[in-house]
Order: structure tokens, then C-alpha cells, then sequence
């Protein structure tokens, strides 16, 4: 391996993030970083780890960044229509999962379940999943697990110089959904340079033929069915990085714009219209220093906006102005060393400060505010043969406040303290060419949320009233999780089973009480416990047929007795594939048909959002199970030199299936989505 390849490999690092020169296709011998600060292999990691890149991502790809990981063991997605999608990870969500652009904590005001993470998929070269407590490396708000979108590698041209570039188009038939897209790469010795944009354009989304409750009068039938009015959105993002790889290390400046404008349909019939943007800088690199120690730094700094309408579209923001407008602003620093290996240990200790202001421009849900962040930690791996021990400790102290206004005049304004030490132990036991046990024990936190802590309003997007409570304290939880794999050379499989204890969860319970219409949610806490289990395999059966299976299903329960909310159905997936390396005209055939089953799940009581449409005319808030057939194929066409165009089609809903999805926030009144054919090409020169 020359010293460059081994460089970028080493630049996959906790502060120097950077998508390693080469990858495997199969997703468990993925080179993963996000689980720990050191290049390892997924399969010998001791964390949870999952890898999406290549076919399996371009398959996959959406706007919605939950609908994109919905198909991995454990995870789910929090969705509203085909623009919004939060992943669940073991039952968990919003501020308990960190979702992370190239190792940095992203932050996009995910107190409600209908604020999409602001990052776009198809800027990734992969997403990798940690399923299980992250703390000990990413601090408060990873308790659940990490999301970490990861951007292509920087050129380089030793001696002299390339280009290469991408063009990208695409089109769903349910929303008429249209994609353009492009990326242009250039590299001149160790200087490189890369420019990505996206557009999508959407219409308003469909679902499967089937009567309404005004038809039939029958208690739970949804009060809107067929194409759904206010659910179109468009979505315009890009990216451009330039940076310099040399022999001592590697330096890389990047700006990521995303913006996001879409409607949502309410259960009056109304819309509610959204203008998001995020915009992120960022500065990091890698300096080898003397006798192998390795200098990281990363400087980053976020600018969120979110503005909403309530009954109008996002058209109508710029003429009426958005009745709530929200800023924040992240900045933060971080400065790791790695160590060189010291009686069999590598490692690396670091520092990290964060400091986030919240502008409340207009409207009155939740106040002007600040917080500052500081962390210390400390991470160390050995390996002992077939054992892979890992070991991490760090301490966060974090302080918040709220501004007195006068939308909220009575407001405490006193600082509030949280500092927790955060733990981490896995072992990954290789017992011999087949065999491997994983186990890890975890020590979790997250710090209540601004809007947890100082919320008092009306939250258009969930049509109910919504109040934080300043004396929250901080969550705690200690994760246990077991599995094992088995690898032959026909069958692997997979089997994890885990225990999430958490001492004060927060959570929103519907308080019985109404504010005109509108339901009031306040925030309390109690202790928690969450278990599960994962299972995963796939069989090679002939030499270019594959069939691949899962199941995974999560228990969450408060220590009063009441079901935790948001809690996925359980699901069982399996699929049919074929797989053919083709020959000169078409290559890397692909043709998958996927069948997944999702069983019937009811409410949480008044823990559950949208609860109240168990008790409605229309609509449900528990949901029965359901069958979804989809299928997917994919073959790339080679010209001169290194063009080539990669064709994939993608049929979710086959069979136009109609149901409901537990985690759907539109299952109150209407139904999930209809059959939608997706088509797209993707030209690389």
C-alpha cells in the first residue's frame, strides 16, 4: 500500500474525516470510522456497525435520509410524505440521534418529529450506522446511536493532473418527482478540488386507491385518499471542497448549502409551508508530527434556518412571512492526537468546544438562547490477535440559557448545568474463520434540548401546544448489547440482542387538557427501559443468486408502567437477488425483488403523538400489519476510456398496497404512499 493510500486511510478520522481510497463492496468488510477514530473493518469492530455505499446506496437514495437507511437491521424511519424521514435507531430518534456530515455533529432543530435532517444522501459517497450509544465519541445527543454521512475523497494527481466528473438525472412517478445533478472533480499533484450540486422538484404525493371516511362513514377510514394536496416540495443543495494532500498530511476547506422548500398537509385540510436552509463551513486536516504521533483539528461552523406558515404554502412565505422563524448557529472546535502504539494500545485524546446561539425571529414556540458545550475525551484500542479490545472515556460539561421576551416574559432565565462522564468497553472476538462475538457496554447521555427546557406554544407542524419545563435534568443510560456473526462461504448470518436502560427520559405526554382545538403536550420524565433484537443473514444458493433476509423488533416501556412513544413495528424483510457481471456492452447486472412485513402496532396512550386519532372519527393512531412487495434492478453501460452510464430502476409499493405506516405521521388521516417507479441514470466521465 503506497504511503498516499495509507494516508487517506488514516485521514478517516474522528476530525479529519475522509472517505478512504478504496472500498469493498460487501457491506460488512467496509472500512468504517464513525465507531471509532481508527480505519477498522466493519466485521471486526466491536460497536453495531452498518456501511451503505455503492448499488446497495444508489438503490436506496432519496431526499428522505430515514426512507435511505429504512432497510438496515434496527433502524427505521420517522416519515411525513416522501421529503421528511427521521431514523429511529433501536426505538430511539430526534435529539437522541446524532446525525453527523463528515464527523460533525449536525444540528437542524430536531425537537420535532417533522424537521428533517438538513444533509442530502446523494452528496454522500456513503452513510454509516452505529446502532447503540455513542457518547464516549460524540457527546450529548448520541445516546442512540450515530448517522454519519460521509463526503467523496478529494482528487489527487501525483506527477499531474485529472478530471472527472458525474451527471445525474431521475424521475418518481407517484410525485413526479424530477432529480438533475452533477459533480465535477479536478486534481494537480497533491491539490484537489470538487463541486457537487442536486435539484429535485416534486408534486404533490399519491396514495393507493381506497375510499374515504366521508364515502363510507366507517370509523378509522382515512379523511383524505389519493393524490394529497400540500405535499409537494423542492429541494436545491451542493457542495464544494478544495484541499491539499502531502507527504506530512492533509489540509481540506468545504461549504455544504442545502434548501428545502415544502408543504405538508394538516388534518383540517390545511397546509403548512416550510423554507429550511443549512449552511456549514468547514476547515479540517491532519499534521504528522514526530515519532508517529498524528495532530487532527477540525473548525466548523453551522447556520440553520427554519420558517414555517401555518395555512399557507411555501409560496406564500415571502408575501405573508413565516409566523415562526428560527436561527441557529453552531460553531464548533475540535483537536484530537493520535498516539502511536504504546505496550499494544493506539489511541487518541482529544478536546472539543461547541457553542450554539438561537435567534427566535418571529413567532413564539420557544425563546432566544444560548449554549456552550466542552469535552474531553479518550479512546484506546488493542489488538490481541483474534481479540479487538476497545476502551473510551470522556467528560462533557454543558451550560444553557434562555432570554427573556416579551412572547415569554415569565420565562426563568437562570443557567442550567449539566456535566456527565461518559464510558465505553467492547470486546470483538474472532473465534476462528466463521465465528465472531461482539459484545459492548455503554454509558450514554444527553442534556435536555432547548425546546425541552423552555418551549411555550403553539407547534403548527403537530397542531398542538407544546411546553418545556426549565427543571429537566439530564438523561442517563447504560447500553448492553451481544452478538454474534457467522461467515461461510455461501451463508453469513447475524443475531444482536441489547438492553437500554435510561434514567430520566424526556418525553412530550399529552396533559388532557386543550387550548381552543389544539391538544396540550408538556415535557416530563421518567426512567425507561428499551430491548431488542437484530437478525440478519443471506444466502448464496447459486452462483448468481442471493437471498437475503432480516428481522428486528424493540420493546420500549416507562418504569409508570406506560409503552415508550415513537417505537417502530416490529418488521421482517426478505429478498430475491441476481447478481451478473455481464459482459462488454452491459455490465454488473442487478435485479433484487424485496418483500417486507410490518406487524400491527398500537399507541402508546397519550405518550404518543398523534394519539388523539385513536379517539377521532377518521383515521388511527395504531395501525394494522401490512405487506410491501418492491423491486429494483440496475446495469451500467460502458463507452471509451473511463465513461461509463449506470442505469438503476426501483419500484417501491409493487403492488400498490394500502396501509399504514406506524411511524407515519400522516396516518391519522391518510394513507402511506402509493406505487412509485423510480428511475434514474448516472453518467460518470
Amino acid at each position: 500500500m503506497s504511503r498516499r493510500t495509507k494516508l487517506a486511510i488514516l485521514i478517516s478520522s474522528l476530525l479529519g474525516t475522509h472517505s478512504p481510497a478504496v472500498l469493498a463492496t460487501d457491506r460488512l468488510g467496509m472500512i468504517t470510522i464513525t465507531a471509532t477514530p481508527f480505519a477498522t473493518e466493519a466485521e471486526d469492530a466491536p460497536s453495531s456497525v452498518d456501511v451503505l455505499g455503492g448499488d446497495e446506496k444508489r438503490q436506496a437514495e432519496s431526499l428522505s435520509l430515514g426512507a435511505t437507511l429504512d432497510d438496515i437491521p434496527g433502524v427505521a424511519t420517522i416519515a411525513t410524505g416522501g421529503q421528511i424521514g427521521n431514523p429511529v435507531i433501536r426505538g430511539l430518534s430526534g435529539n437522541r440521534i446524532r446525525v453527523l456530515n463528515d464527523g460533525v455533529a449536525q444540528d437542524y432543530q430536531q425537537y420535532g418529529v417533522r424537521h428533517p435532517a438538513n444533509v442530502d444522501p446523494l452528496l454522500a459517497d456513503r452513510i454509516e450506522v452505529v446502532r447503540g450509544p455513542m457518547s464516549v465519541l460524540y457527546g450529548s445527543d448520541a445516546l442512540g446511536g450515530v448517522v454519519n454521512m460521509i463526503s467523496p475523497e478529494l482528487p489527487v494527481a501525483p506527477g499531474g493532473s485529472d478530471v472527472s466528473g458525474r451527471l445525474t438525472s431521475g424521475f418518481a412517478s407517484n410525485n413526479d418527482e424530477k432529480l438533475l445533478g452533477g459533480e465535477i472533480r479536478a486534481a494537480k499533484g497533491g491539490f484537489g478540488l470538487a463541486i457537487t450540486g442536486n435539484w429535485r422538484d416534486a408534486g404533490d404525493m399519491e396514495t393507493p386507491s381506497a375510499s374515504s371516511f366521508a364515502e363510507t362513514g366507517q370509523a378509522g377510514d382515512p379523511k383524505f385518499t389519493g393524490r394529497l394536496d400540500h405535499t409537494d416540495y423542492e429541494n436545491r443543495n451542493g457542495r464544494i471542497a478544495f484541499g491539499y494532500t502531502g507527504e506530512q498530511g492533509e489540509v481540506e476547506v468545504s461549504y455544504t448549502d442545502w434548501r428545502s422548500q415544502q408543504n405538508f398537509l394538516l388534518p383540517d385540510g390545511n397546509p403548512v409551508g416550510q423554507n429550511l436552509e443549512n449552511r456549514d463551513w468547514a476547515i479540517r486536516g491532519e499534521y504528522a508530527l514526530a515519532g508517529d504521533w498524528l495532530l487532527k483539528s477540525r473548525i466548523h461552523w453551522q447556520e440553520n434556518v427554519r420558517q414555517a406558515l401555518t395555512g399557507g404554502d411555501y409560496d406564500a412565505l415571502d408575501a405573508q412571512g413565516p409566523d415562526l422563524d428560527i436561527r441557529r448557529d453552531r460553531r464548533t472546535v475540535r483537536l484530537g492526537v493520535e498516539h502511536p502504539e504504546w505496550a499494544g494500545w493506539r489511541g487518541e485524546v482529544g478536546v472539543e468546544r461547541a457553542d450554539v446561539d438561537q435567534d427566535l425571529r418571529s413567532g413564539g414556540l420557544t425563546p432566544d438562547a444560548e449554549r456552550e458545550e466542552w469535552a474531553i475525551y479518550a479512546f484506546e484500542q488493542r489488538d490481541m490477535g483474534p481479540v479487538t479490545l476497545q476502551l473510551g472515556a470522556r467528560v462533557d460539561q454543558i451550560t444553557q440559557s434562555a432570554e427573556r421576551s416579551a412572547a415569554f416574559d415569565s420565562i426563568d432565565t437562570r443557567e442550567r448545568d449539566y456535566t456527565v462522564a461518559t464510558g465505553s468497553a467492547g470486546l470483538a472476538w474472532a473465534i476462528d474463520d466463521r465465528w465472531t462475538v461482539k459484545a459492548n457496554l455503554g454509558r450514554g447521555f444527553r442534556a435536555p434540548s432547548i425546546f425541552e427546557l423552555f418551549a411555550d406554544g403553539v407547534h403548527g407542524g403537530v397542531a398542538a401546544v407544546q411546553q418545556g419545563d426549565p427543571s429537566l435534568t439530564e438523561e442517563t443510560s447504560l447500553n448492553a448489547d451481544l452478538g454474534v456473526t457467522w461467515q461461510g462461504e455461501q451463508v453469513e448470518w447475524s443475531a444482536t440482542v441489547y438492553q437500554n436502560r435510561i434514567n430520566d427520559y424526556i418525553y412530550l405526554a399529552n396533559t388532557g387538557t386543550t387550548q381552543g382545538p389544539l391538544p396540550v403536550y408538556a415535557a416530563r420524565q421518567d426512567d425507561a427501559k428499551l430491548q431488542g433484537i437484530e437478525l440478519a443473514g443471506q444466502w448464496q444458493f447459486a452462483r448468481h443468486w442471493t437471498l437475503d433476509g432480516g428481522f428486528d423488533a424493540v420493546r420500549g416501556e416507562l418504569d409508570d408502567g406506560g409503552d415508550l412513544p415513537l417505537m417502530p413495528a416490529d418488521s421482517l424483510r426478505a429478498g430475491l437477488a441476481f447478481d451478473h457481471g455481464g459482459g462488454e456492452t452491459f455490465r454488473d447486472w442487478h435485479v433484487r425483488l424485496g418483500v417486507s412485513h410490518h406487524f400491527e402496532k398500537d399507541a402508546a396512550g397519550p405518550y404518543e403523538p398523534f394519539a388523539q386519532f385513536d379517539n377521532n372519527s377518521f383515521g388511527t393512531a395504531s395501525t394494522d400489519d401490512y405487506t410491501l412487495v418492491s423491486l429494483g434492478a440496475g446495469v451500467s453501460v460502458p463507452f471509451q476510456r473511463k465513461t461509463e452510464l449506470r442505469l438503476t430502476l426501483q419500484v417501491d409499493n409493487l403492488l400498490d398496497e394500502t396501509y399504514r405506516d406506524f411511524l407515519d405521521t400522516y396516518k391519522g388521516y391518510a394513507l402511506g404512499m402509493g406505487r412509485n417507479v423510480r428511475l434514474r441514470a448516472d453518467l460518470a466521465f
